[in-house]
């Protein structure tokens, strides 16, 4: 089974410790309830005043934050050869400058918006797909911000899927723990990563275990990651390493 508490749902599965993040992407079984496990849990009632550990807060006004996206061009290389799509919220941005380097020979397209929920981020995504065209692999780095609202991932991910078609799909699992609420962060961190297990199982995407690799590193994290959120230099050179290893 898997845990929802302490770790979160992606760093335990099948009852274990996943001693390798490629071998837990597992290929599509006939039905997620066939995958051994749990549905996603039932989310409070509307309008219950919040309690710890289910409240991260709200979120803020992103829409005001900083925003980056590649130009026409880029995106018609990326989508016409064999490029990769960036699509990103804060942890995306950071991420940015590392993948590109490690993928200089592929075109990379991107659009990156500090801040921003998956809802929204799926939205510039159809966008693109029907202005520009996407690259043959996507790549997602949203659910930081979806931590507020963490029970409609699920749908989310089937959406994202459903916009990118037969392409890849890559998703990075979220890791959240700010020192205002980190009980609350890695609960809702767990429901997060559990409907990216769940989408896993069915072969809807493949994930890029961010989240694991920070939960076995010996001691803390802030080596990789400050505020509990944002990758550190060596964070982004860490998750674009794992990234790459995905990508080949």
């Amino acid at each position: 089974m898997l845990l929802l508490g302490g770790l979160g749902a992606g760093a335990f599965l099948a009852g274990r410790w996943v001693a390798d993040p490629a071998a837990a992407t597992s290929t599509a079984p006939a039905g997620r309830h066939e995958a051994g496990l749990p549905p996603t849990p039932t989310p409070p009632a509307a309008g219950s005043p919040p309690d710890e550990p289910r409240s991260s807060g709200a979120i803020g006004h992103w829409q005001a934050s900083g925003h980056e996206a590649s130009d026409a061009a880029t995106d018609l290389a990326a989508a016409t050869g064999d490029g990769v799509h960036l699509l990103g919220d804060s942890i995306g941005a950071r991420l940015l400058p590392a993948l590109r380097a490690r993928v200089s020979g592929r075109p990379l397209s991107y659009d990156v918006w500090n801040g921003r929920p998956t809802p929204a981020a799926l939205d510039t995504l159809a966008r693109t797909s029907a202005e520009r065209g996407l690259a043959p692999t996507v790549l997602v780095v949203c659910g930081s911000n979806d931590i507020f609202d963490p029970w409609q991932l699920e749908q989310q991910v089937d959406r994202a899927r459903e916009i990118v078609g037969r392409r890849r799909l890559l998703w990075v699992t979220p890791f959240v723990s700010r020192p205002s609420a980190p009980a609350a962060d890695m609960r809702n961190s767990a429901v997060l990563g559990l409907a990216l297990e769940r989408a896993a199982a069915v072969g809807t995407v493949e994930l890029v275990r961010w989240f694991e690799y920070l939960a076995r590193l010996p001691g803390d994290t802030s080596d990789h990651v400050e505020d509990g959120l944002h990758p550190t230099p060596r964070g982004a050179a860490a998750l674009a390493d794992l990234v790459l290893a995905s990508l080949h």
